[in-house]
């Protein structure tokens, strides 16, 4: 699709009834806006997950700055000729500021002290759980459970496509996993991203509601500096008495009910062991 798009630009698009003039050298300007033409396909075509603007939208940024900077370069030069320096002044001014905005911290980039502390206590917590020999079912992020599993994004497309993903609904049924964490109960039904119209009975909401109970609430973390801003937060454990006969709403109530009771538990245990000196506010408790 994208070389598809790449040979049209090349080969139809009229620049000159377009009006630009780059140069003398119109087949530089024909290959230049073809890739243009061709990295916003690639863009567009890709999956447009939520958290997935910076790293899908790269290919056409690339070229899409350069185009900018034709462009403007063409304005400038036309206001110089026009003896109007006030307004070039003006417009070299405000793209001298947009980049101001958009300057590059590296140090964004680089996990600090505290990524690396909330890292290793989400390894010490699935460890844990996973020392009893059952899988832990983690949805916010890869590289920390023994067993892998599937990329919410993958997950999202299958249920966009009409299909229940029946294999995960039965695991839930039969308490396969030892722990499931998610960041958020709307994780389950991804109503966020599909929509409050989409049929929630294909997502895993109900299996794993009626199976699972919002046990205990992790510390958030620093957020990711790609991706999805979200944190592993909430735990579940396999229910002794699993629900039956409820509607998703109230599943998904008695799921934010759990999670509410679970975050004050841990607040006010933590608030009692910094009172104590046994830990400061800093420090994630297990």
């Amino acid at each position: 699709f994208t070389t598809a798009t790449f040979v049209a630009f090349a080969r139809w698009l009229p620049f000159r009834k377009l009006g630009f003039s780059f140069g003398e050298d119109e087949r530089d300007k024909h290959i230049f806006v073809a890739f243009l033409g061709a990295a916003w396909a690639a863009s567009a075509s890709g999956r447009m997950h939520v958290g997935g603007f910076p790293n899908v939208n790269l290919f056409w940024l690339f070229f899409a700055a350069i185009a900018l900077a034709i462009f403007v370069g063409q304005i400038d030069r036309e206001l110089v000729a026009a003896k109007k320096s006030l307004h070039s002044y003006a417009l070299n001014g405000l793209l001298a500021l947009q980049c101001l905005r958009f300057l590059e911290d590296p140090s964004q980039s680089v996990p600090g002290k505290q990524s690396f502390a909330h890292a290793e206590y989400l390894r010490r917590v699935v460890h844990e759980y996973e020392s009893g020999g059952k899988e832990v079912f983690l949805l916010t992020e890869g590289h920390v459970t023994k067993a892998p599993h599937a990329h919410s994004a993958a997950i999202v497309d299958i249920y966009r496509s009409g299909v229940t993903i029946a294999p995960l609904n039965e695991d839930f049924r039969k308490q396969r996993f030892g722990a499931v964490i998610i960041g958020d109960v709307a994780e389950l039904d991804y109503r966020y991203v599909l929509g409050e119209a989409f049929d929630r009975e294909l997502t895993m909401l109900r299996p794993a509601a009626e199976n699972y109970a919002v046990t205990k609430y992790l510390e958030p973390g620093p957020f990711h500096v790609v991706g999805h801003k979200i944190n592993p937060t909430w735990l579940l454990t396999p229910r002794a008495t699993p629900l039956s006969g409820m509607t998703l709403d109230a599943l998904d109530e008695t799921l934010r009910n759990e999670a509410a009771a679970a975050l004050a538990a841990t607040s006010a245990r933590k608030l009692e062991q910094v009172k104590r000196g046994q830990t400061t506010k800093d420090t994630y408790l297990d």
